[in-house]
């Protein structure tokens, strides 16, 4: 049987999420700078790399990604990692 996609509809942007997809994009984010604080790479603006990695992950997941691992992936790109 295949797997359920983990893809839902793109949203538009400033379109709110709901409680389960806040929960996954709060989790996604957590796990990213949780990453970048154990590589120890230094980050001159904390507040602003944050928001970066918040945004990217919001953005992503407006395009419909719901897969948490894509989800953090796209935040620490953004970072440089």
């Amino acid at each position: 049987m295949p797997r359920p996609s983990s893809r839902r509809r793109s949203r538009t942007p400033g379109e709110p999420f709901g409680p389960k997809e806040t929960r996954l994009l709060s989790h996604a984010f957590n796990r990213a700078w949780t990453e970048v604080v154990q590589r120890g790479r230094p980050v001159s603006d904390e507040r602003a790399a944050r928001e970066r990695i918040a945004r990217a992950i919001i953005d992503t997941a407006h395009t419909g990604e719901r897969d948490p691992a894509a989800l953090e992936k796209a935040g620490l790109a953004c970072a440089g990692f």
